[in-house]
């Protein structure tokens, strides 16, 4: 476990924190560059990623999330939006199980 951003909340004692002050990304997108990073080098396959609080609270950062789940369709990573009530994933694309003359 990693804490990742140019202000990390609510960090843990004794996790590490990587600090990074790049205000062009947000911490979502430096978190997911980390995990990016770490995978390539170690070799590790390709993790799920499961995102908390990702559907509650301020509705812009709400949807920032959703964007960033569209701008990863084509990692072919499982990734996951999570709140108190709902998740949410994007679906690969698939063919219709039915079709239409």
């Amino acid at each position: 476990m990693v804490a990742v951003g140019d202000l990390p909340h609510g960090a843990v004692q004794g996790v590490p924190i990587i600090m990074d002050q790049n205000q062009d990304t947000t911490d979502l997108m430096k978190c997911m560059e980390e995990l990016e990073a770490w995978e390539r080098r170690t070799n590790a396959a390709t993790h799920p990623v499961l995102i908390c609080g990702a559907l509650s609270g301020r509705f812009d950062h709400m949807m920032h999330t959703v964007h960033f789940l569209h701008q990863h369709t084509q990692s072919h990573r499982q990734i996951f939006l999570i709140s108190d009530e709902n998740i949410a994933c994007l679906l690969d694309r698939v063919r219709p199980a039915l079709s239409y003359r």
